[in-house]
């Protein structure tokens, strides 16, 4: 039997990769036992370089990227459906540009945009078959019971004042603010009982604008065209007289 294991060609190759693993051990025993420090503060080093890859860690919240294995047909099936059906919403969408063609990211074309805003959130009603509807009857919510309604995306939301609730032009009194705040594009709050201000990033709502103008520094300095979307319920899609009267 001795015999044979030593014939045995898998056995002599594993003591051979066994060996030569032991061997690279060993001098990397010795290395480190001779330059301690230089080691040491090289994996110092090492991590540190490492942990400059964490800035770059993304994070993925969508369910159907997140269960759906990459190139799967199911994908290519549920845009097609979608494209062809609608989801369990339709999404309405508002343009604005500037009547005379020029930069729309003025102090002066934000609070035209709010006006609008708050004409048809809080003031349009209209009458369909006897029953009245305003904004929040017949937007989107996630639940029913919601009392907000699902946003598709409002370049309104950079003056967006978390603990009011409310769009806040009091912090910008100029069309240099308006622009700080559009580059800044994020979100400042303090949650209730808590010493630390958080910071909800929002610059994806820079694709809002069309057009863009940049400076040297890359920083927005103008746009021809802002986009408006939210989402409206499908529930009174079927009506079947389509007069109404505001």
């Amino acid at each position: 039997m001795p015999e044979a294991r030593k014939r045995d060609p898998i056995a002599r190759c594993g003591a051979a990769i066994e060996h030569k693993i032991s061997l690279w051990l060993e001098q990397w025993g010795l290395f480190v036992a001779r330059r301690t420090l230089a080691v040491f503060l090289g994996s110092i080093v090492l991590a540190l370089i490492m942990l400059a890859g964490v800035t770059r860690l993304t994070s993925e919240t969508e369910t159907e990227n997140l269960w759906t294995p990459r190139g799967a047909a199911v994908k290519d099936d549920k845009a097609t459906y979608d494209a062809n059906f609608g989801t369990g919403f339709r999404g309405e969408t508002i343009y604005f540009k500037s009547k005379t063609g020029g930069n729309i990211l003025t102090r002066d074309h934000f609070e035209e945009v709010l006006k609008f805003d708050t004409m048809y959130r809080r003031n349009l009603k209209v009458t369909v078959e006897g029953t009245e509807y305003d904004f929040a009857s017949v937007c989107a919510k996630a639940r029913p019971a919601d009392a907000f309604c699902l946003a598709g995306g409002s370049p309104l939301e950079f003056i967006y004042n978390i603990d009011t609730h409310r769009f806040d032009f009091s912090t910008v009194t100029s069309d240099a603010a308006l622009l700080a705040t559009i580059n800044r594009a994020s979100i400042d709050f303090t949650p209730d009982g808590s010493k630390e201000t958080f910071s909800l990033d929002i610059s994806n709502r820079h694709d809002l604008m069309s057009e863009q103008v940049r400076d040297g520094n890359g920083q927005i300095t103008g746009a021809t065209t802002l986009k408006m979307s939210w989402f409206a319920s499908r529930v009174n899609d079927t009506l079947n007289d389509d007069s109404c009267t505001g």
